[in-house]
């Protein structure tokens, strides 16, 4: 016959694990007993055995539901940050301010790693439950930094720079308690 040869996935490693295991949908060949028996007709089907990485990676895509928010929490809050900071840092430009353009970035820089380090640093103090929170709050950002490259509307350098800490600040934050959320409520599902 041409199938597909899948015996491979079924290596040692069990996986019926508790009320969400995968159950067989064929019972086992039988090896010579009585089939009519009520007892053998009542008792659950023996678990599907699979090789032990696919067995986590099954386990791991059941439950990415538990995982999607801070997933997409974290996607949202980086393509902010990194399109801010690798597309619109490059054209704010101050020209009343006594440092070049490069000058001028190199502070943006130290600016949101100082804020990225201190909120990162801030998660044996204070957690956050609604780390989505620190998404849309990035993305009000990436608007602002996108209106003021077009239009050059902040007044002074150091509103710029209070905004660019904020942003290493939100970024960090959502970071931080991303991950101290999977640790507490989505990591024991998979241990």
């Amino acid at each position: 016959s041409s199938g597909i040869n899948a015996e491979w996935l079924l290596r040692p490693g069990t996986f019926n694990e508790g009320s969400d295991g995968f159950k067989p949908l064929l019972p086992e060949a039988d090896s010579g007993g009585d089939n009519d028996s009520l007892q053998e007709a009542s008792s659950p089907p023996p678990a599907v055995e699979y090789h032990p990485v696919v067995a986590a990676l099954i386990k791991l895509l059941r439950n990415l539901k538990e995982l999607s928010y801070y997933v997409f929490s974290l996607m949202l809050v980086y393509f902010s940050e990194y399109t801010i900071n690798q597309g619109l840092f490059e054209v704010l430009c101050y020209g009343s301010f006594q440092l070049n353009m490069t000058k001028q970035y190199k502070i943006y820089q130290v600016l949101y790693q100082v804020g990225v380090t201190i909120s990162r640093s801030s998660a044996s103090l204070i957690h956050f439950r609604q780390v989505h929170i620190f998404s849309i709050l990035q993305c009000v950002n990436l608007i602002i930094f996108a209106l003021e490259a077009r239009y050059a509307f902040i007044p002074s350098i150091y509103i710029t720079f209070v905004l660019i800490f904020w942003e290493g600040l939100l970024g960090g934050a959502c970071y931080v308690n991303a991950f101290y959320r999977i640790y507490q409520e989505v990591l024991h599902l998979y241990s």
